[in-house]
């Protein structure tokens, strides 16, 4: 009965507001890292809990990863497990500074999987936001946040007016940063290998300016 009204409580609380509901999702080793000291992160989680993402990926409107992620991985973000097949999230990518390449995957296959780009960039029309278009690519620009990054606030409040109710959040540590510090994340769904790579300069999950002492940090609930 706890449970449930916790969870009644949590969604009353989505209804009245106007962000979107916001999974962040990541894979990491033992000792917390996402990726060893030379950026490898393939595969840190096993073949059962992708398996489980891309059933997480079909219940979502939506996933969303930041510019580097795109940059270092150029992933497709697609459902691509039997049984979901024409079930596909809109892709979006946040990129402060509209650099996302028009040859990379998610802006190759913009025609048929629908993928939005926010960004803050100004001074009109570029180039490369007209080649992104050419390719089907919504490009949608947003204030900016602090930092002279875009304002993450404001594209989820975007998602949402547009009817994406439910974010599936693949991005890397600035991304989660951001999310997590802003207290835009509701759950998080964290895979842990078995598996220690070490590395002062391995990155962890959730990067940003952190909080600086324990009762300010962010507690999980219902682990």
């Amino acid at each position: 009965r706890e449970a449930t009204g916790q969870l009644i409580s949590e969604f009353r609380t989505y209804e009245r507001g106007t962000l979107p509901w916001v999974v962040l999702k990541w894979a990491m080793t033992a000792d917390g890292k996402v990726a060893t000291v030379s950026g490898q992160s393939r595969w840190i989680s096993s073949e059962k809990s992708r398996d489980e993402v891309h059933e997480e990926r079909a219940r979502c409107d939506a996933v969303l990863v930041g510019r580097a992620t795109v940059k270092a991985d150029d992933p497709e973000l697609i459902v691509s497990r039997e049984g979901y097949e024409g079930r596909q999230p809109v892709r979006v990518v946040l990129d402060s500074g509209l650099h996302m390449e028009p040859t990379c995957k998610l802006a190759m296959t913009a025609a048929t999987v629908p993928t939005w780009v926010f960004h803050c960039a100004s001074g009109g029309y570029s180039e490369r936001h007209e080649a992104l278009e050419a390719l089907g690519v919504r490009v949608i620009e947003v204030p900016q946040g602090e930092g002279g990054r875009l304002d993450p606030a404001e594209a989820l409040r975007t998602l949402r007016r547009e009817g994406l109710h439910r974010i599936l959040v693949e991005g890397g540590p600035t991304v989660h940063g951001a999310l997590v510090a802003g207290g835009l994340a509701d759950w998080a769904r964290v895979y842990v290998a078995p598996v220690i790579v070490g590395g002062i300069t391995a990155p962890g999950p959730v990067a940003g300016p952190g909080f600086p002492s324990l009762r300010e940090a962010v507690w999980l609930e219902d682990v």
